[in-house]
């Protein structure tokens, strides 16, 4: 059984956008483009850089239900690849919300590209916990 502890933080309003923060890109990992020659997949304890995600976008807060106030965190638990991209079948719901943002919540990892996560300086496959929080007051900056 996997131990699900890395955490990559999203945050969405109705209001503000992050497109700032989505134009700061990323410092990439040390193994980026050395990949590993096994298909394990690692929780985040077990390796030496976590994935970062680089390309996707923010989560879309659809309409009805930024109307009817629907507030909250979807948590997804995904695996990424060596090579960066998220692998679209391993995408999970742990926790809903709501159709409407859990759907845009798996819409919006699936469109992601991250830096590997690695693991004795190769890019390994990781599988990452990601809480995904849709607040109508304000966006919460995810900790550095």
């Amino acid at each position: 059984m996997l131990r699900l502890v890395g955490v990559l933080l999203l945050a969405v309003n109705s209001v503000a956008s992050l497109a700032s923060a989505s134009q700061t890109r990323p410092r990439k990992t040390s193994c980026a483009g050395r990949i590993a020659s096994d298909s394990m997949v690692y929780d985040t304890t077990e390796i030496t850089e976590k994935p970062v995600r680089y390309r996707g976008g923010q989560p879309d807060y659809p309409e009805p239900v930024r109307r009817d106030r629907v507030q909250g965190t979807v948590v997804l638990t995904a695996i990424v690849e060596p090579e960066g991209n998220v692998n679209r079948s391993t995408i999970t719901v742990v926790r809903g919300v709501d159709p409407h943002l859990d759907r845009a919540a798996v819409d919006v990892i699936a469109r992601s590209t991250f830096w590997p996560g690695c693991r004795d300086r190769v890019a390994v496959r990781v599988q990452l916990v990601i809480p995904i929080s849709y607040w109508l007051g304000g966006i919460q900056e995810p900790p550095n």
